[in-house]
């Protein structure tokens, strides 16, 4: 009986192995793995946004307050 019981309970930790080691496609990114680009007007790295998905090639600033302030920065 015991030797039924040791096979059962080591198929079902190979089970859990497998799965652990598979690679989750939902699981989230690192915000170090995202692009980054620096704004030219404070000089700081910002990284790419979902809400920048379909532009990101277009950002330039960083905030809306450097985008208004584009004009003034020499």
């Amino acid at each position: 009986m015991s030797g039924v019981f040791a096979s059962l309970f080591q198929d079902v930790l190979n089970r859990v192995y497998i799965m652990s080691k598979k690679k989750n496609k939902n699981a989230m990114k690192k915000k170090a793995d995202f692009p980054q680009k620096v704004c030219p007007v404070c000089q700081r790295p910002f990284s790419w946004r979902k809400k920048w998905a379909m532009c990101w090639d277009e950002v330039k600033y960083c905030s809306k307050r450097c985008r208004g302030e584009r004009n003034f920065s020499g």
